[in-house]
């Protein structure tokens, strides 16, 4: 989003600029976020399709068909409504593992497929077999969910503290919409029947901003849209759990001669999934210029649960061997939502 209004108000300076994880401009500015859950529910899917491609040897959740699989984690999930599971002794204090924990640490892993779709599967197995040992252990890589007995540590109301920035520039460039209870209502409705499985989540991002009644001295509110000194590159994955591939392809059209390429892969932005072949068009972009020709489509070198793509012509250089563990650090590193 930043990249874009960047363009969209000083387009002589763009020299170069790469925007990944594309935000619907307009769909933003009117506080909406609609179109953000377009392609979450394929996203979710790929959790059980690639499992039952992995096998039983890599996915411990793995059946006979696609659809057995997920009515088993449905069974899992379903089975916390009535029996939480507490984990006593986690190094950030009691845990209490309910429903909707588990919902949103599946919501979380869809940012990050490669990394932690194994992550998730291990987690519903201990929640199955009721493994407070495994449970314990995985308890650290997700959200501070704890009550850590510190002094030193936040208060309950001050957790999301961190986010106070991205509300107030969001809702700062927001329009202002109807907020009473009917208006949410009927807002809820349409985010449902994009994901109803993210929707309970994403949902409030417009409560954030229903009570923010400062208005900023000055806001962009000119057209997305602009003739850069040069190109645009806009890369994004092909399947984005909250950036769609629509909203990369409107915001090519509105930049003009920007190029689009589409990483074959799942996740939010390029770097959830190491790609020699995205890495390096952006390579040449920064140092050459050169734009990706139309319809350029770039795979991945590992995919979730199954790991490395096996490809017995590929003879990788030391160049590319060191390149390649620089995305997988990348991917590593960049903060990604629910998990640690």
């Amino acid at each position: 989003m930043l990249g874009q209004y960047f363009a969209a108000m000083y387009p002589s300076k763009v020299s170069r600029l790469v925007i990944d994880g594309v935000v619907d401009a307009n769909d933003y500015r009117a506080g909406e976020w609609y179109s953000t859950l377009d392609d979450t529910d394929a996203v979710l899917l790929s959790f059980f399709e690639f499992c039952h491609r992995a096998g039983p040897s890599k996915c411990p959740l793995y059946g006979s068909t696609v659809p057995s699989i997920r009515k088993r984690v449905d069974t899992i999930i379903d089975s916390l409504s009535q029996a939480p599971v507490p984990i006593p002794f986690s190094s950030k204090g009691p845990v209490m593992i309910t429903k909707k924990v588990l919902h949103q640490l599946m919501f979380g892993v869809l940012y990050s497929p490669t990394m932690a779709f194994p992550i998730l599967a291990n987690s519903l197995i201990a929640v199955e077999t009721d493994n407070i040992s495994a449970l314990t252990d995985i308890a650290d890589q997700f959200f501070d969910l704890g009550v850590e007995c510190s002094c030193a540590s936040p208060l309950p109301w001050q957790q999301f503290v961190s986010m106070s920035a991205t509300f107030a520039i969001a809702c700062g460039d927001a329009d202002k919409h109807p907020n009473g209870p009917d208006d949410y209502k009927s807002y809820f409705d349409k985010l449902m029947a994009k994901s109803a499985f993210a929707a309970p989540i994403w949902g409030v991002n417009y409560l954030a901003c229903s009570e923010w009644k400062m208005t900023p001295k000055w806001r962009y509110t000119g057209p997305f849209a602009a003739n850069t000194s040069y190109p645009l590159l806009i890369i994004t994955t092909k399947f984005d759990p909250v950036c769609p591939l629509t909203n990369a392809k409107a915001a090519q059209k509105q930049y003009a001669g920007s190029a689009l390429l589409v990483q074959n892969s799942y996740g939010h932005c390029t770097t959830s999934s190491p790609s020699l072949c995205t890495a390096k068009h952006i390579r040449a972009y920064f140092r050459e210029g050169t734009l990706p020709a139309a319809g350029t489509a770039c795979e991945v070198e590992e995919l979730p649960f199954i790991g490395e793509v096996e490809n017995d012509v590929k003879v990788l250089s030391s160049e590319d061997v060191e390149l390649l563990e620089a995305l997988r650090a990348l991917a590593r590193v960049v903060p990604r939502f629910g998990l640690v």
